[in-house]
């Protein structure tokens, strides 16, 4: 019997350390944006990872305006523009579908097109391609277009968005400004 405990316990290293869990993976976040660059990546940070949902209002300026293209305005009937709380609802909604649906979100934006800093103002021009992968499709659903963003620095030396004209990128593609009202409250 002696024996027998003394090979179950030799066999299970009860007292050997175990192998540590990864942590869970932290999503990217600048809590203090001091330049539009990283005002810019917190706008990737919130569409890119549910964790960052609740801070997406932290970069926009109270008086913010998205405005839809105005050719999806035309056709397919979408609201022309809305304001920060809107604005932060959409992005909730989207990844409570997200949630939902298992989702994967991923957003490239195209580096320098026609840029402007001027002391505490800038205005930021991007190229964009935003990949949903909805469920259980294997293939995302791209939007593409572009984002002109005017951005101000406060008074507490922070950047923030206040004005997001979208523009689609061709008649045959889809603005994200379409997708985003589809998610409008």
């Amino acid at each position: 019997m002696l024996l027998l405990a003394a090979l179950m316990l030799a066999s299970c290293n009860i007292f050997d350390p175990r192998e540590a869990e990864d942590p869970a993976e932290t999503a990217d976040w600048n809590p203090f944006p001091v330049s539009p660059q990283m005002a810019l990546d917190n706008l990737r940070f919130a569409w890119m990872f549910n964790q960052n949902g609740a801070k997406y209002g932290e970069i926009l300026t109270p008086d913010f305006v998205f405005s839809c293209d105005q050719q999806d305005v035309i056709e397919y009937g979408v609201l022309s523009e809305w304001d920060a709380g809107t604005e932060e609802s959409v992005l909730l909604q989207v990844f409570v579908s997200s949630y939902m649906g298992g989702n994967q979100v991923d957003l490239t934006l195209v580096e320098g097109i026609d840029d402007v800093f001027e002391g505490d103002e800038a205005t930021v021009v991007r190229d964009y391609q935003l990949d949903i992968f909805w469920g259980e499709i294997e293939s995302p659903m791209v939007y593409e277009g572009r984002l002109a963003i005017e951005m101000f620095r406060g008074s507490d030396g922070l950047w923030r968005l206040a004005s997001w004209q979208d523009s689609r990128k061709d008649n045959e593609s889809t603005s994200w400004g379409r997708m985003k009202d589809a998610y409008r409250p």
